[in-house]
């Protein structure tokens, strides 16, 4: 599926994900003869007969009941409850086709309508009133396009420290993982990647020190991770934001009074 900031804004509620989905299996132009399977695939990018197809599918059939949890919470709705509710029973018949995919598309367009959609479009919205919005610098596809960048510079920087190229290859990878499933599990898991990212750098006092060694290399790094403050911080202003991403930066620098010892097994053994 391809991300827009439209649908970014969609992805942070069950309802917004549903919407999503069935707007896809309503509104997708496919083949007269394509199937409830190849239909679904191509909103989730993966092969028809791939188990991944199965994975995601089974996932889109846990949010009626995550929607309904999440609405009973509310607080003065502004409509009844029952009334946000009352479309469900028909995305629930649409998503039992889990279990019959090989079925012609047309099967399962039957199951619900526009009516459907627009009672979903209308209640994520209800439910990302309290939340906040994606910062324009942290963009979902954003954030690809910064982590491609950092893992085609480390793998053809040769002067990278081995050790370093390991380290951000697992969590780049990670990161790739959780931005191809969006949406289905939203930016939460994304989120936890990106923290546990910032927390290696945290952890390791010499990581900036080994990573500024290699300039390119040490720059597409820092745009990733102001781009990770940002999607990650959960302040009131995107001026805020931008101002915690800066000042994690700052963290991040080097102090020029403390002396990096060279750990590793070649500065241990000598020439």
């Amino acid at each position: 599926m391809d991300l827009t900031p439209e649908h970014e804004e969609y992805l942070r509620n069950p309802a917004g994900k549903l919407y999503l989905f069935l707007d896809h299996t309503l509104n997708a132009p496919v083949p007269a003869n394509a199937t409830v399977r190849e239909l679904w695939a191509a909103y989730f990018d993966v092969e028809p007969n791939s188990t991944d197809l199965l994975r995601l599918a089974a996932q889109m059939v846990l949010l009626p009941a995550e929607i309904e949890r999440q609405v009973h919470e509310l607080r003065n709705p502004v409509s009844p409850k029952a009334k946000l509710l009352k479309h469900l029973p028909s995305a629930n018949a649409a998503l039992s086709f889990v279990s019959g995919m090989d079925q012609e598309h047309t099967r399962v367009r039957q199951q619900f309508d526009p009516g459907t959609i627009a009672s979903l479009d209308t209640l994520s919205d209800i439910l990302n009133y309290d939340k906040h919005s994606f910062p324009a610098g942290a963009s979902l596809e954003n954030l690809r396009r910064l982590a491609e960048e950092l893992r085609e510079e480390i793998m053809g920087d040769e002067s990278l420290d081995a050790d370093l190229a390991k380290i951000l290859l697992h969590h780049v990878g990670r990161i790739f993982a959780t931005l191809n499933d969006v949406a289905v599990f939203g930016v939460e898991p994304l989120v936890d990647e990106l923290d546990r990212l910032r927390g290696e750098v945290f952890r390791t006092p010499s990581f900036v020190q080994r990573a500024k060694r290699s300039p390119t290399f040490f720059q597409k790094f820092k745009e990733l991770m102001i781009a990770a403050t940002l999607l990650t911080t959960t302040l009131d202003s995107t001026l805020n934001l931008i101002n915690s991403g800066a000042e994690m930066l700052e963290l991040l620098q080097p102090d020029p009074t403390v002396v990096v010892i060279d750990e590793s097994p070649a500065a241990e053994t000598g020439p």
